[in-house]
């Protein structure tokens, strides 16, 4: 669509990383509880997998069959940033999901209104 991700794809940005690290929390929890000592965990791999699908998700807004030109890497890394808030919310780490949330909004914020040193459409030339 030539345009950054919107609020309604950050949210389920969010959402969705944090469905799935809480899946796979309840899902480690029910398994246990039904076959003890037979499975060990490692949160970290989960964790990794959803940074993993956000970098495929983020790598998806910048390519763009225009030639040489990058465009995207705002949109892309305001993408994992969601996700990692929705990482916190599922590990109910609340002060490492609002605080920089909060600072997350005002920057974006900042920028989609422009400042006296810099334009609307970013220092690239373009809003994502």
């Amino acid at each position: 669509a030539n345009k950054p991700a919107g609020f309604r794809t950050h949210m389920m940005v969010a959402g969705a990383c944090a469905l799935l690290v809480g899946l796979g929390g309840a899902m480690l929890a029910s398994f246990s509880r039904l076959h003890p000592g037979l499975i060990t965990a490692d949160p970290f791999r989960l964790v990794g997998g959803v940074v993993t699908a956000l970098g495929f998700i983020g790598a998806g807004t910048i390519f763009r069959p225009q030639g040489q030109r990058v465009e995207g890497l705002t949109t892309a890394t305001s993408l994992l940033f969601s996700g990692a808030i929705g990482v916190c919310a599922a590990l109910q780490q609340w002060w490492l999901a609002v605080e920089p949330r909060c600072w997350h909004y005002s920057y974006c914020m900042a920028a989609s209104h422009g400042s006296p040193n810099r334009s609307k459409a970013g220092p690239t030339g373009n809003n994502g």
